[in-house]
């Protein structure tokens, strides 16, 4: 299996990097990125019509820059403005297809839950690794599809709003509000009811840290949370605190479905319009929600990871840096191989690329990229304005969920996307900075509730600014100022 995998990965594979755009950065193990790149080929293609074939993955330490070739994603996201936006059909069900596939991914894993790794026979491990491959390369496009389409949905949205003369903001921020809690304020709402109710805390937030530990493993290698992190969490919250919590929250969720019923019947849509603004609206939560899925999924990857690791001595890191049918090879045999060994020390320092081209994969080392280091000193960085304002701060940089702590009150967040559980530190911060999304994106929401300055967009700002850094938040003209 290891032969014929590496006859499969063409070390000699380039790309021209002019061709391709910057799309995203993530915590992301080489592991994770072939994953990614199968279900972003194939598996998109069986959902949405259409694929992206042609992807890379440039590493730089425990993150990745996420690269498309600019001509497939332009033309990617013409077909979904052009057609997929213009079928009825494709509004009133993909979204359902995408639930349902993320369901499967759920009750996969799950499984997991049952099995006792360490009395399997290598043989049996296999065959669970091999079977949990198969779904993170099939199934996995369902967690993608909020985050590709975002530029489509955005300009469509905006062309909706402008056809009936609607303030952008405002009705984007109706449009995107959750009308139904998704598995992190799920947590938030079960938490504060066993400070609330609960006549048996300590036994209670451990059946909560059983359930809910799994959260923050957006990657095989991230910790999972501790019962020490959920007894701080509820660390001088009151019963009347904590009931007071528990109904902003619902009445929250009530108020965002009164709001755009509200909304949709204040106004006169045109049908497909109407239809659009519903699909939209189910897509914001399943955006926010698909990280479920990913996090569960990386949870009992991770499971699976240490008990290989403990039976060839290997850290779970190091097992990260093989493709799966490298970690199959690995399995077949008693001890690891010289084979394997130079394998890990040879991507050890995490600064290579993978390369995926048609199903043509590559794993390569930074002088064999072609490409140099992009980070450059500058003094000025440009975003799209999500909400306006303009603040002074400390900039703290937060690309994992455990070093999300760090931030303090009023400093300046920069990430590279927030995600629903930063919701604590995004309340703390003065403003925050991202390199991607658009105004439909978990930060502008946020940020537009909180009322707190946000440019997002940057492209960059997590490789330009770095903990400490002074900084300038322009929110009324789109502009991060370095101070000093």
């Amino acid at each position: 299996m290891l032969l014929i995998m590496k006859k499969a990965l063409n070390r000699n594979m380039k790309i021209n990097w002019n061709e391709y755009l910057r799309h995203f950065n993530r915590p992301l193990t080489i592991n994770q990125a072939q994953c990614y790149s199968w279900s972003c080929s194939a598996d998109l293609e069986k959902i949405l019509g259409k694929g992206l074939w042609h992807q890379a993955y440039v590493f730089n330490g425990d993150n990745a820059d996420g690269y498309f070739l600019k001509k497939e994603w332009d033309d990617f996201n013409d077909y979904i403005y052009n057609t997929c936006f213009q079928d009825k059909d494709f509004l009133k069900n993909s979204n359902k297809k995408i639930e349902e596939e993320a369901i499967e991914i759920e009750k996969f894993f799950m499984s997991f839950a049952d099995i006792d790794f360490s009395k399997l026979a290598n043989i049996e491990v296999s065959k669970k690794l091999q079977e949990a491959n198969i779904v993170l390369k099939t199934k996995v496009s369902s967690l993608w599809v909020g985050f590709i389409l975002e530029g489509a949905t955005e300009k469509k949205a905006i062309e909706v709003l402008k056809k009936y003369n609607l303030p952008i903001n405002e009705s984007l921020e109706t449009i995107g509000a959750i009308s139904r809690p998704h598995h992190i304020f799920q947590e938030r709402i079960d938490l504060m009811k066993i400070v609330s109710s609960s006549d048996s805390v300590e036994e209670d937030l451990k059946k909560h840290h059983a359930r809910y530990e799994y959260i923050p493993c957006y990657s095989v290698d991230v910790v999972p949370y501790t019962l020490e992190y959920f007894k701080e969490r509820v660390r001088g919250i009151s019963k009347e605190e904590a009931e007071k919590q528990i109904i902003e929250m619902e009445d929250g969720f009530v108020k965002a479905e009164h709001d755009l019923d509200m909304f949709i019947k204040s106004n006169s849509f045109e049908k497909h319009d109407e239809l659009f603004i519903k699909y939209l609206h189910e897509l914001s939560f399943f955006k926010d929600y698909r990280s479920h899925f990913r996090s569960l999924m990386m949870y009992y990857m991770r499971k699976l990871f240490l008990e290989i690791g403990k039976r060839y001595n290997l850290e779970i890191s190091e097992i990260s840096l093989l493709l799966g049918e490298e970690i199959v090879g690995l399995l077949e045999n008693d001890d690891i191989t010289e084979e394997i060994r130079e394998i890990i020390k040879e991507r050890s320092n995490r600064d290579g690329a993978y390369l995926f081209d048609n199903e043509k994969e590559a794993v390569i080392s930074k002088e064999e990229m072609g490409v140099e280091d992009s980070a450059k000193d500058v003094k000025e960085l440009k975003g799209v304005i999500a909400n306006k304002g303009i603040v002074r701060g400390v900039v703290k940089v937060v690309m994992s969920p455990n070093n999300i702590n760090k931030v303090e009150e009023g400093d300046v967040l920069v990430t590279a996307m927030t995600r629903p559980d930063f919701l604590p530190v995004m309340k703390k911060s003065g403003a925050i900075i991202t390199d991607e999304g658009g105004m439909l994106c978990h930060a502008a929401i946020v940020s537009r509730e909180l009322n707190k300055p946000c440019i997002i967009g940057t492209k960059n700002a997590t490789k330009m600014l770095k903990d400490g850094d002074m900084v300038e938040v322009d929110a009324d003209e789109g502009v991060v100022r370095i101070i000093e």
